[in-house]
């Protein structure tokens, strides 16, 4: 899955429980690791998501 798939699907997520004033944005940085066999690099995108939701 993308990173613009998954910021997506968050954003839909939280639309269904009618959250309000959703912000789901890459922060442009990679968290980045050897894999645990040595032979690939793991490349995480980071992000932040938030919303506001009434209690009622």
């Amino acid at each position: 899955m993308s990173s613009k798939d998954y910021f997506d699907e968050v954003a839909n997520q939280w639309d269904r429980i009618r959250a309000q004033k959703v912000v789901v944005d890459c922060v442009g940085e990679n968290c980045c690791a050897q894999s645990s066999c040595g032979c690939k690099k793991a490349s995480i995108s980071i992000f932040t998501a938030s919303c506001e939701n009434e209690i009622n």
